[in-house]
Parts: structure tokens; sequence; C-alpha cells
């Protein structure tokens, strides 16, 4: 992931943080590819979304 990637990825995770009614942090390690993929499932049956970002991205996405 090159710099303009990364600052479009921040960008865009923060207009989803500013929009977003609540939001959870989770630690997915450890989940098999099929428990994460069940996660998937269940969050888009409930209208949610699960997103991936590193964390130094996140962080800096939190500060704008």
């Amino acid at each position: 992931m090159n710099r303009v990637q990364k600052s479009e990825s921040v960008r865009t995770f923060t207009e989803r943080l500013k929009n977003a009614k609540t939001f959870v942090l989770a630690d997915y390690k450890g989940l098999t590819v099929e428990q994460l993929t069940n996660l998937r499932r269940k969050l888009y049956a409930a209208k949610s979304n699960i997103n991936i970002i590193k964390n130094r991205l996140f962080k800096r996405a939190l500060k704008d």
C-alpha cells in the first residue's frame, strides 16, 4: 500500500467514523477464515459491516 492509498484509506475511514452511530474495536486474532466469514455474514444480516484497518491508519483517522 503506497502513500496515496494510505491517505485515501484514512480519508474514507474518517468519513465512516463521522457518520457512524457506534463502532466497536475488536481483535480478530486467532479466528479462522470460516469464523471470520460467519461473523461478516451475521453483521451483514444485521445491516452492519466489518472493516479491517491497520492500527496506525486508524489512529490517524481518529485524529481527524
